[in-house]
């Protein structure tokens, strides 16, 4: 086996999609709409995986096809089973036929056929395979694959369509407008690359390094930025603490980042300029990092404010987002009028661990009654 970075981003997709499809899968509430999301992670996963990373370590060609042909396998299931998603997650009569019980098994069905006809047949999508200079071996699309990439295009187009169009029909304030704004954003970040990936690649992709960096890591990178905006758009009203989470990570890991790329770089700078012992130099450049350590902390943190507009760890916040996720799930349990007697006992362990009192919760769901979300009598 060989190495190569150009592999990483490609490699990296595999376990960050498993663990966000885990952890979905295994969240209380909204399971249908997890469920399917998870689904799709895991065929995203493997399809990044395998076409842009593990392929680039493996010596033997036989095995380069092998793991081509999977990875190809994954990426037209997906595009089944991404519609069968969108029927679940986002309320609009663009997906209306994807979330009927016919459409979802003519779905599951043609996304079964089409990956095991790519299986048996990888000739039809994968041309000869090259020496690409940076690892053993690459591939290029036929004209067949290159419909099957576009189509996953034309899908993600439809997806950001179909988000947008669930955010103008959702009540302004609702779970489902937020959910559906966050859906516009992940799916807008996919497909300005995509579109830009596809119009240029023709020009682009025989360019040498430049288009095996576009086309090989940026891409699984876009993938990955991708799917944690994908997640965090279901994850968003179900988990009270997760933006406290993520500015908190954020603000650590930016600022780690900062510090330990400050000394790499101002070690090789002062490394070139003064040539003093290793010891001394880096004194130094611990001495400039403090000092400039609070501005950057203070840009940041203001830049993390403007992104994360209103989280804040206090009372009053942590108040707000549990009685929000709350009414997310009350949101999703009445979707069809009614609020069953299995979803009646998610919502009330869901209550529990929020600590929302009975009358607090009592009011909400009058709220969503009183504006026709269920029908009076069935709750």
């Amino acid at each position: 086996m060989t190495w190569t970075w150009w592999g990483v981003p490609g490699v990296v997709v595999l376990p960050i999609s498993l663990g966000l499809a885990l952890f979905l899968a295994r969240t209380l509430s909204v399971g249908q709409v997890n469920r399917r999301l998870a689904t799709v992670l895991v065929l995203e996963g493997l399809s990044a995986s395998l076409t842009l990373g593990f392929l680039f370590y493996l010596p033997d060609p036989n095995h380069v096809r092998v793991a081509v042909a999977l990875g190809m396998c994954a990426w037209t299931a997906l595009q089944f089973q991404y519609l069968s998603f969108l029927g679940v997650a986002v309320d609009t009569p663009l997906v209306r036929p994807f979330s009927t019980a016919f459409g979802r098994r003519t779905l599951s069905v043609m996304s079964v056929l089409g990956g095991v006809l790519i299986l048996l047949n990888p000739q039809f999508i994968v041309g000869e395979l090259y020496d690409p200079g940076w690892a053993p071996w690459n591939f290029q699309l036929t004209p067949m694959g290159s419909a099957i990439v576009a189509s996953y295009a034309a899908m993600s187009f439809f997806g950001l369509i179909a988000a947008l169009s669930a955010f103008l029909r959702a009540d302004r304030g609702s779970s489902a407008r937020n959910q559906a704004l966050w859906f516009m954003i992940a799916f807008g970040f996919r497909d300005a690359f995509m579109a830009v990936l596809l119009g240029a690649y023709p020009i682009l992709r025989p360019v040498p390094f430049w288009g095996d960096l576009v086309y090989n890591p940026i891409q699984a990178l876009v993938y990955l930025i991708y799917q944690c905006l994908l997640a965090y758009a279901v994850l968003n009203n179900q988990l009270f603490d997760l933006d406290l989470k993520i500015k908190f990570a954020l603000e650590k890991t930016t600022l780690g980042a900062l510090i330990g790329g400050g000394f790499f770089v101002g070690s090789e700078l002062l490394e070139g300029l003064v040539p003093i012992d290793s010891t001394i130099l880096g004194l130094i450049v611990a001495a400039v990092i403090v000092a400039f350590l609070r501005p950057v902390e203070r840009v940041v943190s203001n830049a993390l404010g403007r992104l994360l507009s209103g989280v804040e760890d206090s009372p009053q916040y942590r108040e707000s987002r549990k009685l929000r996720v709350y009414r997310g799930a009350l949101e999703g349990a009445v979707d069809d009028g009614v609020i069953h007697e299995q979803e009646r006992a998610v919502l009330d362990v869901l209550r529990e661990q929020l600590e929302i009192t009975t009358a607090e919760a009592q009011r909400l769901e009058d709220d969503i009654v009183g504006r026709g979300g269920c029908v009076q009598g069935q709750v």
